[in-house]
């Protein structure tokens, strides 16, 4: 989706590049970005805070400011891409993509329980639809991820030989029906409840709910508490979802997938 570009690649690295690294080179990325203007530290849980900072501050005193590069900005790939590679199983793992909306939008709510409605848990649209009415996949499940600059939605599956083109015309209608006719107050009551309080449960542990606090403060204006969070799930409209969902298709979806078979110019066709 992002194609060749550092939001794009994994941060892993290729063969090739890890095996051109230099001593220098890591001495200089550590120095560069892991300096006292760009670091964040987080306490939470049975904490006295007053002496918890001395401690730090004593601890970093002698950490040097620096000038950190400013990230490189998304540049989504606007074509059709489907990228496929072949391999022995008994399944075809799939995940097919779109672009969604960055992590400060006020959208985010609504793209979480759009996500929820498709493919959280057994009760979602397409576990309903895939596993249990047409029985061509042992998972699925949707979810999104959400950066400075840009998001992606995507849903995942493993599915049987011979039926990937229909499982991803089938996401892509489920989609499109949450784009045209929304969904009902019952079902989007359940998955507002379902998201809130699988998030309320990812900040039961000091570990959980210290990583959260870290990630908005390095990323975010502000420092939301959970409480302030879920109610804003729970305050999303039916209309917000459809948006949400038409907003996913106004661009071509991505798919990539690994496993035995693949017709791509059919996939191609359906991702259009």
């Amino acid at each position: 989706m992002f194609s060749d570009q550092p939001i794009g690649r994994s941060i892993l690295g290729t063969t090739e590049s890890v095996q051109q690294f230099e001593r220098n080179d890591l001495l200089t990325y550590k120095r560069v970005n892991y300096a006292a203007d760009n670091t964040v530290v987080v306490t939470a849980g049975g904490v006295n805070p007053n002496p918890a900072h001395k401690q730090i501050k004593n601890q970093f005193s002698s950490a040097k400011n620096t000038q950190t590069q400013d990230p490189q900005p998304a540049q989504p790939n606007p074509n059709n891409n489907f990228s496929f590679r072949r391999k022995d199983s008994d399944q075809t793992h799939l995940i097919v993509g779109g672009l969604t909306v960055a992590r400060d939008s006020e959208k985010l709510p609504a793209v979480e329980i759009l996500s929820t409605v498709l493919g959280r848990g057994m009760s979602s649209r397409l576990f309903q639809k895939l596993r249990d009415e047409m029985g061509v996949c042992y998972y699925v499940r949707s979810s999104a991820s959400y950066f400075t600059d840009a998001g992606l939605f995507k849903v995942s599956t493993g599915v049987t030989p011979g039926r990937l083109t229909e499982v991803i015309t089938e996401i892509k209608n489920s989609l499109i029906s949450l784009a045209e006719n929304g969904v009902e107050a019952e079902e989007l009551q359940k998955a507002k409840e379902f998201a809130a309080g699988n998030f309320l449960l990812s900040q039961e542990t000091t570990d959980g709910r210290a990583r959260d606090v870290a990630k908005q403060a390095i990323l975010d204006a502000s420092i939301e508490k959970p409480r302030e969070y879920t109610k804003k799930l729970r305050d999303v409209s039916a209309g917000e979802i459809k948006q949400a969902a038409a907003d996913i298709l106004k661009q071509n979806l991505h798919a990539a997938a690994i496993g035995p078979d693949s017709d791509k110019q059919a996939v191609e066709n359906v991702l259009q």
